[in-house]
Order: structure tokens, then C-alpha cells, then sequence
């Protein structure tokens, strides 16, 4: 975890506040993974007694003294279990406790589940928002969902290090995979970055698997994770691979083929 804490950049993760409500409101694979997608990618305020207090800098950010301690709050359910809160914002961290000078850390979901996972803490999940729309994850949860996020990073992403003698075909499926389109297409409107995104079936070495070139201008890698979450469960058995348009694979894909996804600003003709 980062020792430098930006006081003065607020947190606020409303795409993901709407992904919650909308999974409140209508339980669904779709709206599930979405939920899901936006809690990895997301950075929460999570409350925190520092010893001794950080002091702050010239430019506004608490600094961390070395060996300072750091203790975090859990909470407890009716079955005494213990759980870490994760809040989106200031005015969901509020609804716990109205307390301005309420020290916090910046945390990630792999923070969490790095503390949930650890058996000395005696974690039994963490929980978004325990007073608003709250959702829970349990360790189980965690644990599954950082495996399948830490195998997509792994393997789900193509590079252009394809070795010297490797034939590769690229060619467009008979029948559209309408699951897989249809939950990558549900990931990727979580990210205004993304143009389109395209898809080729691809032999290598006489495996086939599905090729999506996605047409960005984000983090490469918050937009590859998000995908390959939402296509984990709906492959049809085959493996996912990615790669962008700044690739000349992704570049000839983009020219000669239709998007199955656009992009808000470019599906309105802008």
C-alpha cells in the first residue's frame, strides 16, 4: 500500500454506486459481473487509526513516517463475523460515522483481498458501503474472484511476442458468440475510454480460441481485466486472448471487420 495519501483528490466511484443499484434492482448474470468488474477496478476509503498521525507536505499529501502503525476498523455481523468496510465515497463513509477528521487509507480490491486472505487476520470478507446499498463478499468470494483475476492477468491478454515460426489464422466465426459479446459489450460500457471492440476467431498452432481487439485510450490494463472477467464464464470453452489496435494485428483486425461493440460516443455518430 502506498505510503503517499492524496488528501486532496476526492474518491468517488459513481459507475460503480449504479452498478450496485442496478444489481439491487434487477439480480442478474449481466448486472452481476458489472458489479463485480466495477469493485476490482475500484479505489475505496477505508477508515484506519494511524500511530503516529502522517503529517502533511508542502503539496497537500499525508506522508507516512516509517514503522507508523495502522490499524483497521472491521466490522461485525450478528454472527460475530468479522468483515472490513470499503466505502466509495466520503458521504457513504459518513452514513457509519460523521466524523470529518476521520483518518482513512485509499485502498484497492487487491488491498482487501490481501487482508481477507491472510489467515492471521481473521478476515471473513469485506463489505462495499455496509450502511447504503452494501454488498458483501465473503472470503470464498474473494478468493475465487482474485484467482480468476490474477489468471486473466496471466494469460488472458495477447502480445505481440508471438515466436518466429508460429502460424496464426484470424478468421470470423460462422455464428457470433452472442454470451460472450453480449457480457464483454455489458464490461466495456462501464468505460467511456473505449471505441469499439472486435471480434476474430483465431488458430494457433492448431488451437482455436476467440481474439477481441479492443479500440482504446485508457489504462490497458483496468480495460483488458474488466473484459477478460466478463468473458471468463461465457467462452464456450474456448480461451479468450486480447490485444489492442496499437498492435498491427489489432490495426488490420479494426480496418476489416465490424464492431460487435461501439462505443456511446461513436454509437451516436460523434
Amino acid at each position: 500500500m502506498a505510503n503517499n495519501i492524496d488528501v486532496s483528490k476526492p474518491i468517488e466511484n459513481p459507475r460503480l454506486k449504479k452498478a450496485i443499484k442496478d444489481m439491487k434492482e434487477n439480480n442478474n448474470s449481466v448486472t452481476r459481473n458489472r458489479m463485480v468488474d466495477g469493485v476490482v477496478t475500484a479505489t475505496f476509503l477505508s477508515p484506519v487509526t494511524i500511530d503516529p498521525p502522517p503529517k502533511l507536505d508542502g503539496s497537500g499529501k499525508a506522508v507516512i513516517e516509517k514503522d507508523t502503525r495502522i490499524s483497521f476498523t472491521a466490522l461485525f455481523d450478528k454472527e460475530n463475523k468479522m468483515f472490513l468496510p470499503a466505502f466509495t465515497d466520503w458521504e457513504e463513509l459518513r452514513k457509519w460515522q460523521k466524523n470529518d477528521n476521520q483518518q482513512t487509507v485509499t485502498t484497492t480490491f487487491d488491498n482487501l483481498a490481501e487482508m481477507v486472505l491472510d489467515e492471521r487476520r481473521g478476515c471473513d470478507g469485506f463489505v462495499v458501503n455496509p450502511y447504503g446499498l452494501s454488498v458483501v463478499f465473503t472470503k470464498e468470494m474473494v478468493r475465487s474472484i482474485k484467482a480468476q483475476k490474477d489468471e486473466i492477468e496471466k494469460k488472458g491478454v495477447l502480445t505481440e511476442s508471438v515466436p518466429k515460426g508460429t502460424t496464426v489464422e484470424l478468421g470470423t466465426p460462422e455464428t457470433q458468440p452472442k454470451g460472450l459479446c453480449d457480457a464483454i459489450s455489458a464490461a466495456l460500457k462501464l468505460h467511456p475510454e473505449v471505441d469499439g471492440a472486435y471480434l476474430k476467431l483465431m488458430r494457433k498452432d492448431g488451437e482455436f480460441s476467440w481474439l477481441v481487439i479492443i479500440d482504446h485510450h485508457g489504462d490497458r490494463d483496468t480495460v483488458f481485466g474488466s473484459a477478460g472477467r466478463a468473458a471468463s464464464s461465457n467462452s464456450d470453452g474456448k480461451q479468450v486472448l486480447f490485444a489492442d489496435t496499437s498492435s498491427e494485428m489489432g490495426k488490420k483486425v479494426k480496418s476489416d471487420t465490424a464492431p460487435f461493440y461501439l462505443g456511446q460516443h461513436r454509437a451516436k455518430g460523434n
